[in-house]
């Protein structure tokens, strides 16, 4: 670790959070604070930060997790909301805060909270530095004989990993304007515990053979670049633009022990972009308005191997012009797929537009906070396949095969998440008192869409009409209390019961609305290869039983099936969205100045699973911890 400034750890402890700072990925903040867990695993930088990680807190779920900068969610549309491609760089922030009880009612959920607080730079040019590298000689061999003797062929090891994120700023003009740039490159190359087929990349050569001399190689890279500039417009307004580009690449990635080499995949993110807008304006002494905005673009896809000039792993145009050639296989007896992956490949585009608009006033004994927030945005999910065929081997003698029905796009759309909140804390003498009430609107649907002929579907021509999905709106509450016990603010027992909304955006039972989920895309048939030429020989368009091939298993497919019947009272209504309420009780006594001992029991409960719409779930926790 090298800086020419020092990274501060910043840890503060007040009624409603926990803030620290320190550490590249923000799952790894969210780790340092007590009563967390997830994260994943990565040690040493063996893996670039990917879209993250869900981390909870007291019985949380992790798609209730926000990552936001200056309170405005930088997270995808998908997966909840909770983690997304794109997340913010340390580098670039002043302070990161980590909240985890108690939260405010500027946002809907009741999950961790992760806040960057960006970084303006100032009068003074100033620089930071972080480095680390790695290789094989600084990991341990676990590798032992009884592994080997139950089948693994060779282990999972580093082979080298750096990281680099160099941040420096300063003025344009003194007083006036200035400037804060962050760059990050991270670089990791990993060995997976398979070989190499040596018939890989060969059309007619259907066996896996491994090659003991060559283990797979597992690469990733990530660059992110961000400039933010400040202008102090007037001694009372001042606004702040972000222009942030990132892209990265696991090339190849989801290579394991039952996945070769040549079937895995370039999970590439090409496009990422932030633009982001601040304004605020302390009015008065006590009296500040502000404004946040933010245009993110994400375009990313568990795709097919392509050339490095391509953006992704492939070094040889032979295996390039291959691949499409290579009908995926899945050995039955050992469950290792090999020449092509067996999944659908995505190339997905998830833009969306988010804001903030606020308003505080303080006194010395209260701070009111007004606010609005809203989300739009959309989801373009495109399916597709090099070969619509996949086959299955039982000890390398072929007994089924897959037909696929690719390609198709599948858009969703948010239409609005909004919210309107107010909060207030009063502070009485030895007692401080918190509540916040906020109404959420959460609007979502599908526009027409289409489905064409596919190599096994020449038949197929599907039309949708536009269809309205959720449509909800809720109440939702939050309560605190603090009470000094000795007067001398050394003790204090601390109490709060609050109601958030589950963490959804275009995900789970919201997009399971989508009529093109009534899709049918695949189905298995019988297959036997009786010449063992390793080509069905058959009319694969034919669903009934011809030559060496059996029924479809599935004679719908290419159509639709009729899906799940969504009633009116679960996806429209008020306060019919699943929720939970989170209640906490906890002691904290100051041990010596800079010392705390903090006991406490949290306790989370959630309702209306779309099933029921009694309570479904609780949690409770007792936690302490010394800070």
């Amino acid at each position: 670790f090298f800086s020419s400034r020092r990274r501060h750890t910043r840890c503060s402890r007040d009624w409603s959070s926990d803030v620290c700072s320190s550490d590249l990925n923000y799952f790894g903040l969210a780790r340092m604070v007590p009563g967390t867990s997830g994260g994943g695993n990565d040690v040493g930088g063996s893996q670039i930060q990917d879209v993250g990680t869900g981390v909870t807190v007291h019985g949380s779920r992790s798609t209730d997790q926000r990552v936001t900068v200056n309170g405005v969610s930088t997270m995808t549309l998908q997966a909840g909301g909770s983690i997304g491609g794109q997340t913010p760089d340390v580098g670039s922030a002043a302070e990161v805060t980590v909240d985890t009880t108690n939260l405010s009612a500027d946002l809907p959920t009741g999950g961790l909270r992760i806040n960057f607080i960006p970084r303006d730079g100032g009068n003074k040019f100033a620089s930071s530095t972080f480095f680390t590298i790695s290789d094989g000689a600084l990991q341990g061999d676990n590798f032992t004989s009884d592994l080997k003797a139950a089948g693994l062929g060779t282990p999972n090891q580093v082979v080298r990993n750096w990281d680099v994120n160099e941040s420096l700023g300063g003025p344009f003009k003194r007083d006036k304007v200035w400037f804060w740039f962050s760059t990050r490159y991270n670089s990791v190359e990993n060995q997976a515990a398979v070989f190499e087929n040596l018939n890989a990349y060969k059309p007619n050569e259907y066996l896996y053979v491994a090659d003991a001399s060559k283990p797979g190689i597992l690469k990733g890279y990530q660059a992110n670049n961000s400039l933010r500039v400040t202008y102090q417009v007037t001694p009372r307004n001042k606004v702040a633009v972000t222009y942030k580009a990132d892209k990265w690449c696991n090339c190849p990635d989801n290579i394991s022990a039952t996945v070769s080499p040549e079937a895995g995949r370039d999970r590439r993110f090409p496009r990422l972009r932030q633009e982001h807008f601040e304004w605020n304006s302390p009015v008065t002494s006590k009296f500040l308005l502000e404004a946040v905005g933010l245009h993110l673009f994400e375009r990313w896809g568990n795709m097919h191997l392509r050339l490095q000039d391509g953006g992704g792993s492939l070094t040889d145009p032979a295996q390039a012009a291959a691949l499409p050639l290579m009908i995926p296989v899945t050995e039955q007896s050992t469950n290792m797929n090999y020449r092509q992956q067996t999944a659908n490949y995505n190339n997905t585009a998830v833009p969306s537009w988010t804001y903030r608009v606020g308003a505080s006033y303080i006194t010395g004994t209260h701070a009111i906070k007004f606010g609005v927030n809203n989300l739009t945005g959309y989801l373009n999910n495109r399916q597709y396949r090099l070969n619509n065929l996949a086959y299955r081997f039982n000890n390398g003698v072929p007994n089924q095969l897959t037909m696929f029905a690719t390609p198709f796009t599948v858009r969703s759309e948010m239409n609005a998440d909004w919210g309107l909140y107010v909060q207030d804390r009063v502070n009485l003498g030895r007692a401080t008192v918190q509540g916040a009430i906020r109404f959420d609107g959460f609007n979502t649907g599908f526009p027409a869409q289409t489905v064409g002929a596919a190599e096994f579907t020449p038949s197929r021509n599907l039309s949708f009409p536009e269809t309205p999905s959720t449509s909800w709106k809720d109440i939702t509450y939050r309560t605190g209390f603090i009470y000094d016990l000795s007067g001398n603010g050394k003790t204090a027992i601390k109490v709060s019961a609050n109601k958030y909304l589950l963490g959804q955006t275009l995900n789970g039972n919201v997009i399971a609305k989508n009529p093109l989920n009534t899709l049918v895309t695949s189905t298995t048939r019988s297959w036997s290869d009786a010449n063992r030429n390793f080509v069905p020989d058959c009319d694969l368009r034919n669903p009934q039983v011809n030559g060496e091939c059996g029924v479809w298993s599935d004679l719908s497919f290419g159509g639709v099936r009729p899906g799940t019947f969504w009633t009116d009272s679960a996806i429209k209504g008020f306060n019919t969205q699943q929720y939970n309420w989170q209640g906490s009780l906890s002691l904290q006594h100051e041990l010596r100045p800079g010392t705390a001992l903090n006991v406490g029991y949290y306790r989370t409960w959630y309702g209306k699973d779309r099933k029921s719409t009694r309570l479904n779930s609780s949690h409770g926790y007792i936690s302490y911890a010394v800070f």
